[in-house]
């Protein structure tokens, strides 16, 4: 289980945020604060099949796959279960980008393809930020340490980066 999570860690970190970061560079007029991730990934975009294969399915399964670990690891309350489905949406997301890239220049309304990124994406955003509320509020009396701590710093720049 331990092997599993430090592999997820290192694909999350890799394929989460060096391939994007490198593939943005080489995108050009592309901003990582001005124009959405996805965009990286849109059908007829210059490396969306790079993105696609080693950035957005690799993250999905990944999350998943931390989740699992975390599942196992963390104490059995109510919220924290709810959270760790909730913040499972966020592997929706990123495996829907996957399945369904945007149309050039992910606009909010477009194929059919681009309905279904964009629902994949906002099941990612409210299960990402609910889930991560919800994991803080399951373990903050059982857990010590900074994984409390961490889990409601993580929601808090969550909710503020979806503002």
């Amino acid at each position: 289980m331990r092997v599993a999570s430090y592999i997820a860690a290192v694909v999350l970190l890799v394929c989460g945020i060096v391939v994007p970061q490198v593939f943005g560079f080489a995108t050009e007029g592309y901003s990582s604060v001005s124009i959405y991730l996805s965009e990286l990934g849109a059908v007829g975009a210059p490396y969306g099949h790079i993105i696609n294969y080693f950035a957005f399915l690799p993250v999905g399964v990944a999350i998943v796959i931390l989740v699992w670990c975390l599942h196992k690891k963390l104490p059995r309350r109510l919220l924290t279960s709810i959270g760790l489905v909730a913040f499972t949406g966020v592997a929706v997301g990123y495996i829907g980008a996957f399945f369904f890239p945007c149309d050039l220049g992910c606009p909010a309304v477009g194929s059919t393809r681009q309905g279904l990124h964009n629902l994949a994406g906002l099941i990612s955003y409210v299960g990402g930020i609910g889930g991560l509320y919800l994991m803080y509020f399951g373990v903050r009396k059982d857990l010590r340490g900074p994984l409390p701590a961490t889990t409601l710093l993580a929601a808090i720049i969550a909710t503020i980066g979806f503002v």
